[in-house]
């Protein structure tokens, strides 16, 4: 598993949360140092993290149409979360529960 010796800025006061999550490779900030802890989770952000979640940070999906393509298609496929519309639009309940049950199931 890869380690990061990012140190974010503005996490304070999920500092641990947020670097654990870091450190297991599910998240990476908005800009070197920045996590943008206010900002809500995209849905296309949350496939990233859900499938990050599942095989870990080394993960290579490769190069898609869009930076999110091959991350969408991968969670759809494995059944981590419905086909999306919107990509900018904030995750949804469901794909936040399913998020936990992946991290309970560890």
């Amino acid at each position: 598993m890869a380690t990061y010796t990012v140190t974010f800025t503005d996490t304070k006061p999920w500092e641990t949360s947020v670097d654990e999550m870091l450190d297991e490779g599910w998240v990476v900030g908005k800009a070197p140092g920045f996590f943008d802890e206010h900002a809500p989770m995209t849905q296309a952000e949350m496939a990233v993290v859900l499938v990050r979640a599942k095989y870990g940070l080394e993960t290579d999906l490769g190069a898609g149409e869009t930076w999110w393509a091959n991350w969408v298609a991968k969670a759809v496929e494995d059944g981590l979360m419905e086909p999306i519309v919107h990509p900018d639009s904030p995750a949804t309940r469901a794909q936040v529960v399913t998020l936990m049950e992946l991290l309970l199931d560890r």
